[in-house]
């Protein structure tokens, strides 16, 4: 399954959530790891980080995806050689429900 289409179902769900809790949306500003933590059940890597930004009506902004041929940090690449997994996304996800079904799923709980 693409790991791409799986983080835009997700990133998409949490979008209309915020829409439509605006509690859920301020804590997210606010304290988005610990909030999206929260909401899927589970720790984030410890090299994992989250922005949220919301937009105005006279502010645009555009996202500009990392490299495809970006290279690993050091820590990271110490991780691979010496086959550790710990603080990895694993990469079996369960498939998202379609985006409107108003149920959230955690990708990164077996």
């Amino acid at each position: 399954m693409n790991d791409q289409i799986d983080r835009q179902s997700l990133q998409t769900q949490i979008i209309e959530k915020a829409s439509t809790d605006p509690a859920f949306k301020q804590a997210l500003i606010k304290h988005p790891i610990s909030t999206i933590e929260q909401l899927l059940g589970t720790k984030l890597p410890k090299f994992f980080d989250i922005k949220v930004v919301e937009e105005s009506a006279d502010t645009l902004y555009l996202v500009i995806p990392a490299s495809q041929n970006a290279e690993l940090s050091d820590s990271e690449l110490d991780m691979v050689a010496g086959g550790k997994t710990e603080g990895l996304i694993e990469p079996d996800w369960k498939p998202l429900p379609p985006p409107n079904s108003g149920k959230l799923i955690n990708p990164f709980q077996k």
